[in-house]
């Protein structure tokens, strides 16, 4: 393991060479540790200047690792329970109330007000994050495709269990609405995927070259989507 500082943040990383590997991996392995994949022979000077141009990046990875770590998210929908919103932990908060049922979102709290005649509490929650999944969405799938310059036809968003996202042969968009839980760094990658998709409807080298235009270190955010994708089906499921 060797230690590096970047941006005041101390933490270990330990590379890890493939004889045939030709691209750079990032793994977050805790809130303290990275592991670097890189092909042999990789100079570890021109490694740590990745990390650094990518600090920024990292940290804020890091950083909602170790308050999951303590604090930790999705597991159930009670009073004071941890609940996953744009890649923050948010605690939740119950309130029986006489006027009409309404969900009111902090930099720190989902606070949610039941009226006497309310829906289950899980109902809710769910038509709450599917709206804002279905607003957020549809503004970064139009500013990306404006970006891009692609017009997807139709954008739905669905409660899918093994896809974040899909693109039909006619140019239809579909999401899965728990991506509102990930970072909005994790969104934007997957509205890009998508909408490359329109110009290469394939995962060709050509697709790939597309979507690191747009997002450099598309890899890396894929990557983390995999690694922690999981987090985000711990309710509603």
């Amino acid at each position: 393991m060797t230690t590096i500082t970047l941006l005041e943040h101390q933490f270990q990383y330990n590379i890890i060479y493939q004889k045939n590997r030709k691209t750079i991996k990032i793994k977050i392995d805790s809130p303290t540790q990275i592991e670097i994949t890189a092909p042999t022979g990789y100079p570890r000077k021109a490694i740590e200047e990745m990390l650094t141009h990518k600090s920024t990046w990292l940290i804020k990875q890091l950083d909602t690792l170790a308050i999951m770590a303590k604090n930790p998210v999705n597991k159930t929908l009670t009073e004071g329970a941890q609940l996953l919103f744009l890649g923050q932990p948010r605690k939740l908060t119950i309130l029986n109330t006489a006027l009409e049922t309404a969900v009111a979102l902090s930099d720190e709290t989902i606070e949610v007000r039941i009226a006497a005649n309310a829906p289950p509490l899980a109902t809710v929650l769910f038509e709450w994050y599917v709206k804002n999944a279905g607003t957020t969405l549809a503004e970064k799938t139009k500013y990306w495709a404006t970006q891009i310059g692609v017009q997807p036809q139709r954008l739905t968003i669905r409660d899918q269990k093994t896809r974040w996202g899909s693109c039909s042969t006619r140019g239809n968009i579909n999401y899965n609405w728990r991506i509102i839980m990930a970072p909005e760094e994790i969104i934007d990658y997957l509205v890009v995927h998508e909408l490359c998709h329109l110009e290469h409807p394939n995962h060709s080298l050509c697709f790939w070259q597309l979507v690191e235009r747009f997002i450099p270190d598309c890899k890396a955010r894929r990557h983390w989507l995999r690694e922690n994708g999981s987090l985000f089906s711990g309710i509603f499921s």
